[in-house]
């Protein structure tokens, strides 16, 4: 695992690159970004939101494709 601050400082490109170079070498690379551009969501497998609740206590989401736009998607091709 390769951690990378302020992932968005890096050009959409670069990202891609360094995505496929590390995975090439089985390593993968994990960001922690308050904002971050759809482009870069596009070049990971995963995405995750973290949520503090007022009772305590952290929740990790999955963020998944929104399946009326993967329909959409779909139904083009």
């Amino acid at each position: 695992v390769w951690a990378v601050d302020e992932l968005r400082d890096i050009s959409v490109n670069n990202i891609e690159k360094l995505v496929d170079l590390l995975g090439v070498n089985n390593i993968s690379l994990i960001s922690a970004c308050p904002d971050v551009d759809e482009h870069i969501f596009d070049i990971f497998d995963k995405i995750y939101e973290i949520y503090k609740l007022e009772q305590g206590g952290t929740v990790f989401a999955e963020i998944v494709p929104d399946t009326a736009d993967l329909t959409l998607e779909l139904e083009s091709f």
